[in-house]
């Protein structure tokens, strides 16, 4: 008995419209799975931007306490950066000095938004309601109870205080209760 096989030489030149469809699916599954990560990205920046300046604030109060002199936060919409400073009261008028260090980095606490990592983040606003008058719009200071006060003159009191930063159409807030300074984020 003879056995005999059959051998087809088959040559595919192209592909089938259904392959074609599956690498179209696939592609579009890949892509729609990464364009929302680069929001989440954004998001996260803005978020990571906005602990930094809240522990800046809360690292400036907790100074404040500890030492019994004053420490403040200047927000910068000019040079677009928070700056933690202790306040010089023995000259007239009071002194920003900017020699307040970081714990942990053991660097001035500067926090330059227009340098990576924040670089896309803006500072957008700094409200503040006082009793009496701040000369100073862009600094507040806390004393040694860890009350807020204008930066000049020291003896107003500040009824509420919020640092405002932006991505885009993102939005975090930063506020600082005006009796216990407490600083919360939304």
């Amino acid at each position: 008995m003879v056995n005999r096989r059959r051998t087809f030489s088959v040559c595919q030149k192209g592909n089938t419209l259904f392959e074609f469809i599956l690498v179209v699916a696939i592609i579009g599954l890949v892509g729609s799975m990464a364009i929302p990560s680069f929001g989440r990205v954004d998001h996260a920046n803005l978020s990571h931007a906005a602990n930094r300046v809240a522990d800046a604030v809360r690292y400036a109060r907790e100074t404040a306490r500890q030492t019994r002199t004053m420490h403040g936060v200047e927000v910068d919409f000019s040079t677009n950066r928070v700056r933690v400073f202790r306040l010089l009261e023995t000259s007239d008028p009071n002194t920003k000095v900017f020699d307040v260090y970081d714990p942990v980095t053991k660097q001035l606490i500067n926090i330059p938004f227009s340098q990576a990592p924040f670089r896309e983040v803006k500072l957008t606003g700094l409200s503040a309601s006082n009793i009496g008058s701040c000369s100073d719009s862009i600094s507040f200071v806390f004393d040694e109870s860890g009350m807020v006060r204008c930066f000049e003159p020291v003896s107003s009191r500040i009824e509420a205080a919020q640092i405002i930063l932006a991505h885009e159409n993102q939005v975090a807030e930063i506020l600082i209760d005006p009796y216990t300074g407490r600083v919360t984020q939304r």
